[in-house]
């Protein structure tokens, strides 16, 4: 015997579970709603960076700049 877990959209439940009570063995453990909406503060964050990119205010840094301060400063090799 066999057990999976797995994550389906909403619009693909139904017809999945009606496939899955063909099979006589089948057995639902466990069913829960995820929510994968972001947080408000992250809405928030991404909102403010939009609206610097679209004005024209976004202050960015060359990543490889910014890694080489960060493994300074973290003691990274």
């Amino acid at each position: 015997m066999r057990q999976i877990s797995l994550t389906l959209n909403d619009n693909e439940f139904d017809k999945f579970m009606d496939s899955l009570k063909s099979f006589k063995s089948a057995n639902v453990l466990k069913s829960k709603q995820v929510d994968l909406d972001l947080p408000q503060w992250q809405k928030d964050e991404l909102d403010k960076s939009i609206n610097e990119i679209e004005n024209g205010t976004v202050q960015s840094e060359d990543w490889s700049t910014l890694r080489d301060s960060l493994f300074t400063k973290y003691l990274v090799k």
